[in-house]
């Protein structure tokens, strides 16, 4: 969806992100990449491989304070949003992530760009690849999720972006296939996609979407982007109860 977001808005959330991954960099030259999360608050939910967040940290670098889901819940994604899981709408603000995207040269010694997954995958238990009955996909139900993907910065060219696979996939393939040369196999050349984004756009795809980070080694830009997990209040797994979730459109956040 381009230019659906309000820029100025959208620029002050980019600046508190800066500032956020700035902050992190410092404890990365100061305690190393392995002791980050120590000096971070729990609420940030810290993930020192994909060096991301939970947009909770974003509070925390306002000023002056804006809201992410403000921003989202007064665009055409909100219309969106409710057209496909209907009214009764949260965001799982523990599950959703601010996320640096270093270009190679940038690396620090625990980041890795993610692999091809589904989202839809998160929480599910996977059959040992003895036992694989139907490849290459599981029988196990993917957990009902639609993901907002948002660039903070113009995302082509010299900085990474986002791979997708077109092709519809209500269904999660084994890990043994998230790799290049087994999807190459299942999808045709047309099915990978990577899409030229600006700041102000917003992808909005379904749990079983296949996608990763694309990044090639000739980049030598960072890219920042928030990605927002939103799900039916009414099918929040068990296992995501003790989450952080914010009512879209935004109300007071409150814990399940």
């Amino acid at each position: 969806m381009p230019s659906v977001l309000d820029l100025s808005g959208l620029r002050v959330i980019t600046e508190a992100s800066d500032r956020i991954f700035t902050h992190i960099e410092q404890l990365i030259r100061q305690y190393g990449a392995d002791r980050v999360k120590e000096h971070l608050p729990n609420t940030y939910n810290y993930l020192e491989r994909s060096t991301s967040v939970s947009p909770i940290a974003l509070a925390d670098y306002l000023n002056p304070r804006e809201d992410i889901l403000n921003l989202f819940a007064n665009s055409l994604g909100m219309t969106l949003l409710g057209e496909i899981l209907g009214r009764e709408v949260v965001c799982n603000l523990t599950k959703s992530r601010v996320t640096k995207q270093y270009a190679p040269v940038n690396y620090h010694a625990l980041h890795l760009p993610n692999q091809w997954h589904q989202d839809g995958a998160l929480g599910v238990s996977f059959p040992t690849s003895d036992s694989l009955t139907s490849a290459p996909y599981i029988s196990a139900a993917m957990t009902a999720m639609v993901i907002c993907w948002i660039p903070l910065v113009d995302c082509f060219g010299d900085r990474p972006s986002l791979e997708f696979i077109k092709q519809p996939c209500d269904r999660l393939l084994h890990y043994d296939y998230l790799n290049d040369r087994k999807l190459e196999n299942l999808f045709a050349p047309k099915d990978f996609w990577v899409p030229e984004l600006k700041q102000g756009d917003m992808l909005i795809f379904l749990n079983g979407t296949l996608h990763r980070t694309y990044v090639t080694e000739a980049m030598k830009s960072d890219r920042t982007s928030i990605e927002l997990r939103f799900m039916p209040s009414q099918q929040i797994p068990p296992w995501m109860q003790s989450d952080r979730f914010a009512q879209i459109p935004p109300q007071t956040p409150h814990i399940h």
